[in-house]
């Protein structure tokens, strides 16, 4: 089994699409189903998906058909009564044998529940697996009952996913955040690296934001006022890859967007100065002045956490962000903070937000007041 996925070069109906998956067989044919199916759920339902979150979809069919294709398995075969269906299988090969995290599995099963199901919609499949009906007449069931609300055949899903605990989030320990500033102010970082950090860290962007952050965004703050703390930058997909393709508005600490001009000005221009071939768009460039890997940056937060003996990764930054969002902000202005972060951090729902709230309940009053005050002094500076 190969996957593989689109250039600019790859057209449906005369729209080039990039990123769009498509699996091989050990046949060498085109997995037919998957791209008819890919093409219905990324491309033509009315919420379309985000093409920058394509390849995880990607990998999540690869990952099951895999699973079949080394079984020996066909993805249609009709379930017998009182035998485990492939789904079950998948799960329990992919939790015992191959050891994926419980929230991966959980992740890819449930997209594999809705292919089954556009299968069966589209009369592709005769019959569907007797947890995957369970499924569907549980929703039957609570939607014609007014006194269930939002949980549409949640119990027969619970029954399919591994149903392992929630990992709890990881965060960057305060006093991990000062060892590491420590460093960066005494110049033991890379600068380029501590600006890439920081930007996770004190404005909670992701991977893919930070490695494509426009150089335009940043100005000159000699005029800034000295008592904003803040400057509101609005991220815009036509300038960036954002989260969900969407625009938002991000506030920047003026401390450092002020080292981001100055280093625009200065170290990003002696970079881009060894690239002939084009300047790039974004801010942060390489050595020879080639913009940023993925992979990079993740090279790079994982070499300055190791520093201070710390795990750190762009989602680690980002979620010690929001964590520490919602911790500097006064209890009884917590809702309102948590209402903010929201659309900070580029998510659809506030539901989707209150995972960060997870600490904050863990900890005492007294403590809370420490934070607090560390907060202030790492992040206002």
């Amino acid at each position: 089994m190969l996957l593989v996925f689109t250039t600019d070069k790859f057209k449906i109906m005369n729209i080039s699409v990039r990123n769009f998956p498509i699996l091989i067989g050990c046949n060498g044919k085109i997995v037919l189903i998957l791209l008819l199916f890919f093409e219905d759920y990324l491309i033509n339902t009315g919420e379309r998906k985000a093409p920058n979150t394509w390849k995880t979809y990607g990998y999540s069919m690869y990952d099951f058909f895999t699973y079949l294709e080394y079984k020996g398995l066909k993805w249609d075969e009709t379930p017998l009564p009182g035998h485990q269906s492939v789904i079950a299988g998948y799960r329990n090969s992919a939790l015992m044998e191959i050891g994926n995290k419980a929230k991966t599995v959980d992740q890819r099963i449930t997209l594999i529940v809705i292919f089954y199901r556009w299968a069966y919609r589209n009369g592709l499949i005769s019959k569907l697996s007797s947890e995957i009906s369970t499924i569907i007449d549980e929703e039957t069931q609570n939607k014609s009952d007014h006194r269930h609300h939002g949980g549409h055949g949640r119990s027969a899903m619970q029954n399919l996913l591994s149903n392992a605990p929630d990992e709890p989030i990881a965060v960057l320990s305060l006093n991990s955040i000062a060892l590491i500033i420590d460093l960066m102010k005494r110049g033991l970082i890379n600068n380029t690296h501590t600006l890439m950090f920081c930007l996770g860290l004190e404005c909670g962007l992701r991977s893919e934001e930070i490695i494509t952050f426009p150089e335009k965004y940043i100005i000159d703050t000699s005029h800034i006022p000295k008592h904003q703390k803040r400057i509101n930058v609005k991220l815009d997909p036509k300038d960036m890859r954002t989260k969900g393709s969407k625009s938002r508005i991000v506030p920047i600490p003026v401390t450092l967007m002020n080292k981001m001009w100055q280093y625009s000005r200065g170290a990003r221009n002696a970079f881009v100065e060894h690239n002939n071939e084009y300047a790039p768009k974004s801010l942060f460039v390489t050595r020879d002045g080639n913009t940023f890997s993925k992979s990079a940056l993740y090279k790079a937060c994982i070499n300055i956490g190791s520093k201070v003996g710390a795990h750190s990764n762009p989602h680690i930054l980002r979620h010690s962000f929001a964590t520490y969002w919602l911790l500097a902000a006064p209890p009884q202005l917590r809702q309102t903070a948590l209402l903010k972060l929201t659309a900070v951090l580029g998510h659809n729902s506030i539901s989707t937000t209150e995972i960060y709230l997870h600490l904050l309940d863990q900890i005492s009053n007294e403590t809370m007041s420490t934070y607090q005050s560390l907060v202030s002094q790492l992040f206002e500076e």
